[in-house]
């Protein structure tokens, strides 16, 4: 696996997977990931009202009180990409990503997006909000 490029805000980088073919001469392929910025903007709705930031994913609801985590230049609404990280668990290809409130980047927690193999690419299947403790 490599990673390569950097960003802020919107993330810039870009993953490369290879693939052992299943062939007698164990070659290797570059296969495609979906980004965790597309995955989280397919399965992930954010906003903030006030001091509560809003998070929906599926069924799933999370209400984050901004202010206790006593950051001091908050944005108007939450963002992710500037920090990613991709690492394969128990074989499957996980995506992580800082979910961020301030300027400099000040995290309430990260988003761990699990990606699945369908023949062709690695796609997002689901995500979820692991939240920080202030």
């Amino acid at each position: 696996m490599l990673i390569s490029g950097a960003g802020s805000g919107i993330s810039t980088k870009e993953i490369h997977v290879l693939n052992q073919l299943q062939d007698p001469y164990s070659r290797y392929t570059e296969v495609p990931v979906e980004s965790i910025s597309d995955a989280v903007k397919r399965f992930v709705k954010m906003e903030k009202k006030g001091n509560e930031i809003l998070i929906s994913i599926g069924k799933r609801k999370y209400e984050i009180d901004y202010s206790k985590f006593d950051y001091h230049t908050p944005i108007h609404s939450p963002g992710v990409g500037a920090i990613e990280e991709y690492t394969p668990e128990n074989g499957v290809l996980y995506g992580y990503t800082t979910v961020f409130v301030t300027i400099p980047e000040a995290s309430i927690g990260t988003f761990k997006v699990k990606y699945g193999w369908d023949g062709k690419s690695y796609k997002a299947e689901s995500v979820t909000f692991i939240e920080n403790v202030p």
